[in-house]
């Protein structure tokens, strides 16, 4: 998926460093379920879960989320999909440095689509 700034897409176990990165840093990991500093092992690990999920069966799947004019992972989007369909759950988690730029408003904006 893209918008006119990103693309949304899969994880690929290239987005790990990345990942292990901004999910490390104290202030994002603060209300979030994981405890920092983030292991690559873990997040080599994690990536790959994300990789193989399937977004449309029940519980979390991660949308990894870059930009279109630089390639990398700045952040990611999930949503938790219930048991039923009918009702799902939205987080996002981004890098400190590109927070505050409407990124993860226009993501999860594209996800919601």
């Amino acid at each position: 998926m893209q918008t006119a700034r990103l693309v949304v897409r899969r994880f690929t176990s290239a987005d790990a460093p990345a990942l292990a990165a901004y999910r490390s840093v104290p202030e994002v990991s603060r209300y979030q379920s994981w405890e920092s500093p983030v292991p690559m092992a873990e997040a080599e690990r994690l990536a790959a879960t994300f990789s193989a999920g399937d977004p449309r069966d029940p519980g979390w799947f991660q949308y990894a989320v870059e930009r279109r004019d630089v390639p990398g992972l700045i952040g990611d989007v999930g949503v938790c999909r219930s048991d039923d369909g009918r009702q799902a759950e939205l987080g996002f988690t981004f890098a400190p440095e590109f927070q505050g730029r409407g990124y993860a408003t226009e993501a999860v904006a594209r996800v919601v689509e």
